[in-house]
């Protein structure tokens, strides 16, 4: 892991972290935005009170995953990249992709594979775009703010539309 000693040890966790936190949120708002589009729980009138209640319910379960198994698998995967191929990030992101699929293939769901495909690759570009920002000493605090940001917005439009 001689690419994660050269940014430091803090540096590698607080990484993973943001992406983490990224990962989940936006995954979570999204799927949570199209199922108040979709009008799927019934007897929810408001539709900002039904977009907090998906973003609540999908913080959980994405949050498990992403935080237990997602992690998991980039370190694994970032292990074996600073090993044998150091300079494909794209390899990174493709492993990460496949890697997301797996839980949804398992469970033979195919919106869950697609649902895992997409927060997995949106979790590996994050990373590496963490990354560079991280070495090249650059500011990351826009990688929580805007999430946070999205949620208020989503949520404000769902109540003006309510």
């Amino acid at each position: 892991m001689e690419e994660t000693i050269e940014i430091g040890i803090g540096n590698y966790i607080k990484r993973k972290l943001i992406t983490t936190f990224v990962t989940i949120m936006l995954s979570s708002i999204i799927l949570a935005s199209y199922g108040v589009l979709k009008g799927t729980l019934e007897g929810v009138t408001n539709s900002s009170n039904e977009f907090v209640t998906w973003f609540i319910l999908l913080i959980f379960y994405i949050g498990i995953i992403v935080f237990i198994y997602g992690n998991i698998v980039s370190i694994c995967t970032e292990f074996l990249q600073n090993k044998y191929f150091k300079k494909y990030n794209w390899l990174y992101v493709i492993i990460l992709g496949i890697f997301g699929l797996i839980p949804g293939l398992f469970f033979q769901v195919n919106t869950f594979a697609l649902y895992g495909i997409m927060a997995a690759l949106l979790y590996a570009i994050v990373d590496k775009w963490l990354y560079k920002r991280i070495s090249e000493s650059k500011s990351i605090i826009m990688f929580i703010i805007v999430p946070v940001i999205f949620f208020f917005l989503m949520w404000a439009y769902f109540n003006l539309d309510s």
